[in-house]
Order: C-alpha cells, then structure tokens, then sequence
C-alpha cells in the first residue's frame, strides 16, 4: 500500500512549510481525497493566508478548527487546532504553512522540540449505503469536533502515514536574566540620558540671539 509521504521546511524558527506527498491513487467509484492534521498549541495555520492561496490556485480548499488568534503566546492558549485540507489530487504535493506561537521561557536551552501528529489521508466516496457504523471511528479523528462528513451519503476510507514531523522553536532561556535585566536598564538608562543631552543641546542653540545681518 502507498503511503503519504511528509515533510517539514526548515526543521527550525518560528515560519515552516508541511509539504505532503499524496501517493497516485486510482479511486474506484466518486471519490475524493482529503488531508487531516492535528496541531498542537504551539503551532497554528493562518486562516488568511490559506485562504488567500486557495485564491491564488497554489493551495487547496480548507477548513479549520480550533484557535486561530494569531497573536497569542502558548500561555494564553488552551487548544491547538485541527485542518482539513482538499479535495486534493492523487499524486501531488500539498504545502500547509504553519506558524509556531511565542513559547514559554525554559531554563539551560535555547529552542524546544515540539512533535507533530501524523496526518491522515481521507478517501471521501459517494456511497448509497449507510456507513453509519464507521461514525465513532470518524468522529474520534474530528473529536471535540464535528465532523463536516455525513456518512449517510459518502463511506470514508483512511491510509496509513509515512514520516513523523517534528520542528525545534527559539525560546527565551531564563538562566540569561540574571545578566540581561540589568544590561536592559543600563541600556534604557544610556538612551534617555543622551535624549536629555541633545534636549539640552538643541535648547541652547534656539536660546541664542542670532546676529542681525548688515547691509
């Protein structure tokens, strides 16, 4: 069985690229295929800009759900988020631009090591049975939420994954505020002491008479 393949651009900083390589599938029937991915809180997707790239033809249709505050830092975030992607076409490559939120600041380490869920290649079917009994199996992919499939019209079919994902993100390292407190204050210090020189500098030279000129 062929899997789907995937990848992640660069391994490190805060702006990456998941590229997923779909296998060519033959399907049998009316079918399409679909990308899941679960995202934990470090990371989001931008609703925005793949919405503008569906726009644009270089990215597929989405949906997303979960949190998509874009500004807010690991600690004011409770969930992560979860994105399907399609329908995609056999045998091409999906890119996802991702975005890793501000981390906590950890002690004696620069970045932190954040592992990705594997993805899932969904094969969406016509079907004129009732799949209904493949719903719990379903629903856990999408749990807490709803899934946008009714199995009463369509049988989902799921392929086994390729490749686990992980990225390394830039973190503050609390061991350094012992020395960057005090050079911070020292460095607010120099700036508004020299602000107050050229003040100073500045009221002495508008304070002059100039000289009248003569003729």
């Amino acid at each position: 069985m062929q899997l789907l393949a995937s990848t992640v651009t660069p391994r490190q900083g805060f702006h990456f690229t998941i590229s997923d390589h779909v296998p060519p599938i033959t399907p049998t029937g009316d079918c399409s295929f679909h990308i899941l991915r679960r995202f934990p809180r470090d990371v989001f997707v931008d609703p925005y800009e793949l919405e503008q790239r569906a726009l644009d033809k270089v990215g597929p249709q989405f949906k997303v759900w979960g949190e998509t505050d874009l500004e807010l830092p690991v600690s004011a975030v409770s969930e992560g988020s979860l994105v399907l992607l399609g329908p995609v076409k056999s045998g091409s490559q999906v890119d996802l631009p991702i975005h890793a939120r501000y981390p906590l600041p950890s002690w004696n380490t620069s970045h932190i090591s954040v592992r990705l869920d594997t993805a899932r290649l969904l094969t969406v079917c016509k079907s004129d049975q009732d799949n209904t009994k493949k719903a719990e199996k379903v629903d856990a992919l999408f749990a807490p939420y709803d899934s946008p499939f009714d199995l009463t019209k369509v049988d989902i079919g799921l392929r086994p994954l390729r490749g686990q994902l992980s990225i390394n993100i830039p973190t503050g390292n609390q061991s350094h505020l012992s020395y960057i407190e005090p050079l911070t204050i020292l460095a607010v210090f120099c700036a508004v002491a020299y602000m107050g020189f050229a003040f100073w500098k500045a009221s002495l030279s508008f304070g002059k008479n100039p000289k009248a000129k003569k003729d």
